[in-house]
């Protein structure tokens, strides 16, 4: 270990216990190779393992893949994965796979407490499902071909709707089999 004029220390440095930077500016500036690594094992309840407070108005954090930026946690916490630039909350630029047995989407009220979805959506075998989460009733589809059901989930026709259409001005329409009848 030599440690010259300047504070430099060359050679290997190996700390025992815990170590305190004292200052304004720490840089770590390393090159890590194929079997290297940056490892934080945080073992705490209450603290972040990695906390990162940004004063200016730079990103947060930009994580890279050689030279191309692919995650982003901007100045106002928009994040954006495959850009740089988010322009909402959270912004994907690419394909998203979602794999699940049965994926959903969860929504929370205003104090933070979940709520269970009414409606589930799925894409499956080539179709877009909404079904209701509570009997698993197909209410809205639109198939491979284009087709679009409606309480159904094999629509005949461009538009197949199995149930009753409400007019804004109160009339219904009624299908049953192969007519249709309009009461109100």
């Amino acid at each position: 270990l030599d440690l010259n004029g300047n504070g430099d220390v060359s050679g290997n440095f190996v700390i025992g216990g815990d170590l305190t930077v004292n200052g304004t500016t720490t840089t770590l500036d390393t090159n890590l190779t194929e079997v290297d690594r940056i490892e934080v094992g945080a073992n705490s309840n209450t603290l972040a393992g990695i906390a990162v407070t940004q004063s200016g108005s730079a990103d947060i954090v930009r994580l890279y893949d050689g030279a191309s930026q692919v995650v982003t946690v901007d100045d106002e916490g928009k994040v954006g994965l495959g850009t740089n630039n988010p322009s909402s909350l959270l912004q994907v630029d690419g394909d998203v796979t979602i794999k699940d047995a049965s994926p959903a989407i969860f929504f929370i009220d205003d104090a933070g407490v979940p709520q269970t979805p009414d409606y589930r959506i799925q894409v499956n075998t080539g179709n877009f499902v909404i079904k209701d989460d509570t009997n698993s009733a197909t209410r809205l589809l639109i198939n491979s071909a284009g087709r679009v059901g409606i309480g159904t989930d094999d629509p005949a026709r461009i538009l197949d709707v199995n149930g009753t259409v409400r007019i804004s001005n109160g009339a219904s329409i009624e299908w049953g089999g192969t007519s249709a009848s309009i009461a109100g």
